[in-house]
């Protein structure tokens, strides 16, 4: 399937209307297909990209156009784009690849219409994962949430709703405010855009993994939950999504409104499946802790070029890729696909290889990188240029100047 061909399919999709005031035909679009990377714009761009013949408003980039490093969003040629890494896309699925799309492209539409800009990514990584009673909670609330959004029934609907709403009430209570604002936040932005993700394919329902998240999984189950609380509006709360972004409104606070939190009728879990879910979510610790060591054991025995990077003033994190990275002890971070550093003039930005990063400070990532270690794809042609060292090959730059770094050591494995 060609850039075309999904763009096309793209705009099949949201034919019927999606969201209100949501127009994909008027949102730029950035397509990367592994060689080229196609513009979709009624804009004028660069020189940079070329128009293709027979195509109006379609222009291609040859290589991976610098503003292009995730599914996301960028300011490219001066307007705010959709991006998209097609060959990173799991499925040849025409439709889905043209869903994945849209999400995207929803994303440019809250950043430009609605100002959301999701939650504070600090929060995440010191969520407390290690807290058996929240993960059990959590487990008991996401049950119960996706037993509402599969009920025939009304009244059971609106029960187990009740009921997850409860629950994670409770949950909140015992959880300072910052963690319940990233998980909402989250919501508000990645869960309404696979809520139109799945839209656009004609599904109403959320895919919730089978065994529960991960404990420290926090921002990917927001995508999932979120998208089940606006189903579960389009059911109880007609005409919700025309203001629920002039409200400044939160997913589940909407959803409480529009039904009686005390509505449960009966409807809950036992004793039993109470005591279960605690049990596993002590479990779901222990798996967790064990897939960091696996983690670190895999990383170490990584075949490639491996530099490793100590600094003797904090680089700062400038990029990365929030779904492709996790925690792996008390000041490592392993980031699996894309990172940039920074400060000043000094940068390192790597894409497509693996990267653990060391802590300056008592945050994980927001208090300054005091080392870095690099497993890349290609080897690096470090240079030394009038105090500078530089690299640049595909998938990894770096500029530092020289009396930045109290260490550098590259060894081939």
């Amino acid at each position: 399937m060609s850039p075309a061909e999904i763009m096309d399919r793209v705009y099949r999709m949201a034919a019927n209307p999606l969201w209100d005031g949501f127009d994909p035909s008027l949102i730029p679009v950035a397509l990367y297909d592994g060689a080229a990377t196609w513009l979709f714009t009624s804009g004028q761009p660069s020189p940079s990209f070329k128009p293709v013949d027979g195509h109006i408003s379609i222009y291609v980039y040859v290589g991976l156009h610098e503003a292009v490093r995730a599914n996301s969003i960028a300011v490219l040629e001066g307007q705010v784009t959709a991006t998209v890494m097609l060959d990173g896309i799991g499925s040849r699925d025409l439709s889905v690849t043209a869903s994945i799309v849209l999400h995207e492209m929803f994303h440019v539409f809250q950043a430009v219409h609605c100002t959301d800009r999701g939650g504070n990514l600090s929060a995440m990584f010191v969520y407390p994962a290690d807290n058996a009673r929240e993960i059990g909670l959590r487990r008991l609330e996401t049950k119960a949430i996706s037993k509402a959004l599969s009920a025939v029934d009304s009244k059971i609907a609106r029960g187990w709703c009740a009921e997850g709403l409860r629950i994670r009430q409770q949950r909140y209570e015992a959880l300072p405010g910052e963690y319940a604002e990233f998980e909402r936040d989250t919501e508000r932005l990645e869960g309404l855009a696979h809520y139109i993700e799945k839209k656009s394919l004609g599904r109403r329902f959320a895919d919730f993994p089978e065994n529960e998240f991960e404990p420290d999984d926090v921002r990917r189950r927001c995508y999932p939950l979120g998208c089940a609380f606006a189903f579960l509006l389009d059911r109880f709360k007609d005409g919700w999504s025309g203001t629920f972004y002039s409200n400044g409104a939160c997913l589940d606070r909407l959803l409480a409104d529009s039904i009686s939190t005390g509505e449960s009728g009966g409807i809950g879990f036992s004793k039993e499946e109470e005591a279960e879910a605690f049990h596993q979510a002590t479990e779901d610790i222990a798996v967790m802790v064990r897939g960091r060591s696996e983690i670190w054991r895999q990383f170490g025995s990584r075949i490639g070029a491996r530099l490793e990077l100590r600094f003797r003033e904090p680089m700062r994190i400038q990029a990365m890729d929030p779904s492709n990275m996790k925690r792996i002890g008390h000041q490592e971070v392993w980031h699996s696909r894309y990172l940039k550093l920074g400060d000043g003039a000094d940068r390192i930005e790597m894409l497509g290889s693996e990267a653990i990063t060391e802590s300056a400070g008592l945050h994980p990532l927001f208090s300054g990188i005091a080392a870095v270690t690099f497993v890349l794809n290609d080897e690096p042609d470090i240079r030394h240029q009038d105090g500078v060292i530089l690299s640049d090959v595909a998938g990894f730059k770096l500029r530092l100047t020289e009396n930045r770094l109290s260490e550098m050591k590259l060894s081939s494995g």
